[in-house]
């Protein structure tokens, strides 16, 4: 983790605790982009989750990664096929995993970088 991160990762720590715990309701979107990879669980989302962290390690920057497995919260974004990619609750790619340089692009526009 980058040490100019290092801040962030705490705070959003402490606030993904309190979601566990009950006492937010939702996590808030304070300057670090939110990716969300969207499937039960398979190869393929799996392998975007990697791709995503990779490229955030990379990069040096700093994100909120989320593996959403729940059904129920994937059905929500009304998707016709997964895995799907989700950064700042805009759907990015479904249906496949998208190349390095799509997400690379995609991940310095949602942090602004």
């Amino acid at each position: 983790m980058p040490g100019s991160a290092e801040e962030d990762y705490k705070s959003s720590l402490l606030e993904e605790y309190r979601v566990f715990t009950g006492e937010l309701k939702e996590r808030k979107i304070e300057g670090l982009p939110e990716i969300k990879i969207l499937k039960p669980g398979c190869y393929q989302c799996d392998r975007m989750e990697e791709f995503a962290k990779t490229m955030l390690s990379g990069t040096g920057i700093a994100a909120n990664v989320e593996h959403v497995r729940d059904p129920g919260k994937i059905a929500e974004y009304g998707l016709v096929a997964t895995p799907a990619l989700v950064i700042n609750r805009k759907v990015k790619c479904t249906g496949r995993v998208p190349s390095k340089k799509d997400l690379e692009r995609w991940i310095r526009e949602a942090a602004r970088v």
